[in-house]
């Protein structure tokens, strides 16, 4: 099971996805809990999916660059750049950043 981070096609399939472990998702919401991240700890519950809309985008963007600073050289970092470019993504094409528990 992971919790995925998908851009969804104008058919409802995932154009582009990021797949987040358990452990990982561990390391991200302790990081983002410790700097009161609040739009990162929407995604708290590993088994609850989580829509941000396009205008929630900017924020989500921002509270990810200031944690992915914080961050040294790890898998962690890794994901937060990936996601970083999913929410671009979705941002420039005005789409909505799905994290879908699976």
């Amino acid at each position: 099971m992971s919790l995925d981070f998908a851009v969804l096609s104008e058919n409802g399939t995932p154009e582009e996805t990021i797949s987040l472990s358990v452990s990982l998702h561990h390391e991200l919401i302790n990081a983002a809990n410790e700097l009161s991240l609040d739009q990162i700890l929407r995604f708290e519950d590993y088994y609850e999916d989580v829509e941000f809309v396009p205008a929630d985008l900017p924020v989500l963007a921002m509270q990810v660059a200031v944690l992915r600073e914080k961050i040294g050289p790890s898998d962690l970092r890794a994901l937060l750049e990936d996601l970083e470019f999913l929410i671009n993504k979705a941002a420039s094409h005005e789409k909505t950043l799905h994290a879908i528990a699976d």
